[in-house]
């Protein structure tokens, strides 16, 4: 049996002692670190997980030329898309137009003070097309001239109410645009 010295043993547990403090330490130093990049603290230029998480952006495609340059603006009865760029799943986009000084009712705007609405999937895949036509309705009440609109990017989620829509709608990015005359 080899004889234990009391020097040897408390050296030994001495560094196995070291080994696991600096053990600590690196764990510290990389959950430290990891963190910093999560939320935008790391080094300069580095783009935060979160930030990149949490942006989303949606567009209409027909005033979006990709030069840079505005397209010819979009009027009553035209057809148009949109583009988005989100993380989340299954989004949706709501169109709404509401009257400006050109408009032409034949009757009174909605109680939120919309004149036309439509909600579309916009998801591939999703359950109805992506394919807006402005002042197409049921009962239209816009017959003509210009309206001020917005797309909104959406989660929908919680319980379906019918014609009430979902009961949770988280809007993720939405633009406004002018429908001319």
């Amino acid at each position: 049996m080899p004889v234990m010295t009391a020097t040897g043993s408390i050296a030994r547990h001495g560094l196995g002692a070291i080994l696991k403090a600096s053990l600590v330490v690196a764990i510290v130093a990389m959950l430290t670190l990891a963190a910093a990049y999560l939320t935008g603290g790391g080094p300069p230029g580095a783009k935060s997980v979160l930030a990149a998480r949490a942006t989303s952006t949606v567009w209409v495609n027909e005033l979006s030329t990709g030069s840079g340059q505005a397209a010819s603006a979009l009027h009553i009865g035209d057809a148009f898309t949109v583009g988005y760029s989100t993380n989340e799943r299954q989004p949706w986009v709501l169109a709404q137009c509401y009257a400006n000084g050109t408009t032409v009712l034949s009757g009174s705007p909605n109680a939120d003070g919309t004149i036309w609405a439509e909600w579309f999937s916009v998801y591939p895949g999703g359950p109805l097309p992506q394919h807006f036509v402005l002042g197409q309705s049921v009962s239209p009440i816009w017959t003509g001239g210009g309206a001020d609109c917005t797309v909104a990017l959406a989660k929908l989620s919680g319980k379906y109410n019918g014609a009430l829509g979902f009961s949770n709608v988280t809007v993720l990015a939405s633009t406004a645009f002018t429908v001319g005359p």
